[in-house]
């Protein structure tokens, strides 16, 4: 008669037990096993919801230049919808043959739609803009620019993903027109640590050159609302050390 009772304290006692370990683990973890890539902010296919701010210094040794911008970022992503901005809040160039300047720079938004194929595999087709938000010419590119784009990610195992994305970039005043390939190797060492490696190369059709940029991440996911990276990028063609210059940013983005 005793055992009846004795195997529902024994349930009960489980239940509690799953029920517990549940609420203690942290919501980021839980997650992880859904999407363990989206918190590095890294891949394009599936942004997380967050906010934060970056410095980003770039030096340009064909005309001498070098720029600092400070700006404010975030991205939203909601039912297969995601939307990120990059607002710089306060931007200063010294052109090297002139006085410096400072004020607002030129914004950067993105939107995309993402779709799953498969558990590993994920679509992502959007519009990347630079709007001509810039307070003065010499801190931005006195034009709009538009770049559609058609992304993949692939989950490759626990620890590492594919990323590949390909844009058309045109502008509103017609001076620039490129095709790009991103091709992006996204790695976790731990559960903190996490790096990047892109490798862009495209065609300027407006100057008939081949372009080529590379670009560095480490991060780190210092806890389960905190994640903080380090980029350099780096341009090898003549017209994009011309144009963008070797960058170096810090970033901090608050996951939500």
């Amino acid at each position: 008669m005793k055992t009846l009772p004795t195997s529902i304290s024994l349930l009960l006692i489980a239940n509690y037990a799953l029920a517990e370990d549940s609420v203690d683990q942290p919501k980021d973890i839980r997650g992880n096993a859904e999407k363990p890539f989206a918190y590095t902010g890294e891949d394009f296919t599936r942004l997380p919801t967050r906010v934060g701010f970056s410095y980003d210094s770039i030096v340009n040794h064909e005309n001498k230049s070098n720029t600092d911008n400070y700006l404010v970022t975030g991205s939203l992503s909601l039912m297969g919808l995601q939307v990120l901005a990059e607002v710089p809040v306060y931007a200063r160039s010294n052109p090297g043959n002139g006085g410096t300047q400072s004020g607002f720079g030129d914004t950067f938004v993105s939107g995309a739609f993402s779709l799953p194929l498969n558990p590993k595999t994920r679509l992502a087709i959007g519009l990347d803009t630079m709007l001509n938000t810039s307070s003065q010419d010499e801190l931005g590119k006195d034009e709009n620019l538009y770049s559609p784009f058609l992304g993949v990610g692939l989950q490759l195992d626990e620890e590492s993903m594919f990323l590949g994305k390909f844009s058309y970039t045109t502008s509103s005043d017609d001076r620039y027109e490129n095709i790009e390939l991103l091709v992006r190797g996204l790695h976790r060492w731990s559960a903190k640590l996490f790096t990047s490696i892109d490798a862009i190369p495209g065609w300027d059709i407006e100057d008939d050159n081949v372009l080529l940029n590379a670009r560095a991440l480490a991060g780190a996911h210092i806890d389960r609302h905190n994640v903080a990276s380090l980029e350099l990028q780096v341009p090898f063609d003549h017209t994009s050390r011309k144009q963008l210059g070797t960058s170096l940013r810090l970033n901090y983005n608050y996951l939500f």
